[in-house]
C-alpha cells in the first residue's frame, strides 16, 4: 500500500475550460471535493418490520475549498485574464480544475468561484480562502 503526502498534491485551472492548465502559485490547505448523493425516501405502510426505504438520487460534485498566500501580482492570482479574481468577473465562462494527486493520479471538474474572501491580520500573511462550486461529474483517474 503506498502512502503519500498531501504536501505532493498540486491544483490548476484552465479559466477558458481545459485546454491549457495553469498551475495555482502558493496553495495551501485542498479540500474536496466534496462528493455526495441524495437520498430518496420511498417508506410506505407495506415497508416491512419498520425499517424505512430509500432509492439513490441525483449525485453532487459538492465543493472544492482551498487557501493561498495571496499575491496579487502572480499570473494565478490576480491579472484580469488569467488570474482566480478574473472568474469572479466572468459570467459565461465555466473554468476546468484539475486536482494532481501523487502516482500520476488526477481529479478533474469543471466549476465556479463562489468565494474569494482575502484575509489582512496584522500578525500573519496575507491570504484567501476560496470556494469552487463543482458542476457536472467529477473524473477521477
Amino acid at each position: 500500500m503506498t502512502k503519500n503526502q498531501g504536501f505532493l498534491v498540486t491544483l490548476q485551472w484552465d479559466p477558458a475550460g481545459g485546454t491549457a492548465y495553469a498551475t495555482i502559485g502558493q496553495v495551501m490547505d485542498i479540500n474536496g471535493p466534496e462528493v455526495s448523493r441524495d437520498e430518496i425516501e420511498v417508506t410506505t405502510r407495506d415497508s416491512t418490520e419498520y425499517w424505512m426505504e430509500f432509492l439513490k438520487g441525483m449525485k453532487n460534485g459538492g465543493n472544492i475549498s482551498f487557501g493561498v498566500v495571496l499575491d496579487l501580482s502572480l499570473a494565478s492570482h490576480g491579472t484580469a485574464a488569467t488570474g482566480l479574481l478574473s472568474d469572479m468577473q466572468n459570467e459565461t465562462t465555466i473554468p476546468a480544475w484539475k486536482l494532481n494527486y501523487p502516482n500520476s493520479k488526477t481529479c478533474t471538474f469543471d466549476g465556479f468561484l463562489t468565494a474569494f474572501p482575502p484575509a489582512a491580520p496584522m500578525k500573519d500573511a496575507f491570504t484567501a480562502d476560496l470556494t469552487v462550486k463543482v458542476t457536472g461529474k467529477p473524473s477521477f483517474d
